[in-house]
């Protein structure tokens, strides 16, 4: 599958996990033009220079969002556990948030999640924010039980 505007697959699966649904997405959104968003020590966030944040206005994210409605359908918040793999400054992990869903995020740079802890003050909604390296969540200490898994790298 392909999102709008891109010619980059999108991964969305639904499953059950011991007697719970649980949703998982993965999403590559399009190459952002004007530079390399992996650069060392949050020299991007610290200089404010963030492009990939415009991704959030692309329709994909809030598709990708309207996933977690199959496990909400019928229910009360919150509606479980959810996981941001690579939240960055939080767009997703508050959006999650805001549905009801108790939401740990984990990134590597530590100035993004200051701006992840900002957005959520704002929104008046809690997350809990994990410095490490989203391929060594373990050794962050995020823990392992999840009903749901998100990306939006």
């Amino acid at each position: 599958m392909h999102s709008p505007n891109s010619s980059r697959p999108t991964t969305h699966r639904s499953c059950q996990s011991h007697g719970r649904r649980m949703v998982m997405i993965a999403h590559c959104p399009p190459t952002v033009t004007g530079g390399d968003v992996s650069l060392p020590d949050g020299i991007p966030y610290r200089i404010g220079y963030t492009p990939w944040e415009r991704l959030a206005e692309l329709p994909a994210g809030d598709q990708s969002l309207q996933l977690f409605a199959g496990v909400e359908v019928g229910r009360r918040p919150p509606f479980g556990t959810a996981l941001d793999l690579g939240c960055g400054s939080g767009i997703w992990s508050v959006a999650i948030a805001r549905r009801g869903w108790d939401v740990t995020g984990v990134y590597l740079v530590p100035q993004a999640l200051d701006r992840a802890r900002r957005r959520a003050a704002e929104a008046g909604v809690a997350l809990r924010l994990v410095n490490g390296e989203v391929s060594r969540v373990e050794d962050a200490g995020v823990g392992g039980s999840f009903g749901s898994l998100y990306s939006m790298t």
